[in-house]
């Protein structure tokens, strides 16, 4: 009976550390508030796209007028899995730039970008899983 405790007691303690290490670094929740957040249109042309020099992701997003956030959580998905929260506030009908670092040659190509606004809910930086942005491609950036 104890030697079964004692396994109980590691695995939940195993489960404990894989969450606060290896778990998403915002909450995720359902949100229902309707926020429209977007990314911002350039020219025609959604303003989101890969910095060969920089190394990095370039995405500017516009906040809809219901709320303001907390700022924006990505998930980028392909060779490898990697989650960023982008913790600048973004006011009512407000425009963020953001840069997100990632290199191709090292993390393997992009299959999925995923953008979430972070709102606080019950006074918790939450991510709003309802209010999901989605991009399966990505362009080379053009700052010419």
């Amino acid at each position: 009976m104890i030697i079964f405790l004692v396994f109980v007691l590691i695995f939940v303690i195993g489960i404990l550390i894989y969450f606060f290490y290896f778990g998403p670094p915002v909450e995720e929740a359902e949100c229902g508030l309707g926020l429209g957040l977007k990314v911002l249109a350039v020219g025609g042309k959604e303003d989101i796209c890969y910095d060969q020099a920089r190394k990095e992701i370039h995405l500017t997003v516009e906040n809809g007028p219901i709320s303001s956030l907390e700022g924006v959580y990505v998930k980028i998905e392909g060779q490898s899995k990697d989650d960023f929260l982008l913790e600048e506030p973004i006011s009512k009908a407000g425009v963020f730039i953001g840069k997100v670092p990632y290199n191709l040659e090292k993390q393997g190509s992009i299959t999925q970008i995923e953008i979430f606004p972070v709102a606080l809910v019950e006074d918790t930086a939450t991510a709003c899983l309802d209010e999901v942005l989605e991009f399966n491609s990505l362009e080379i950036c053009n700052f010419g």
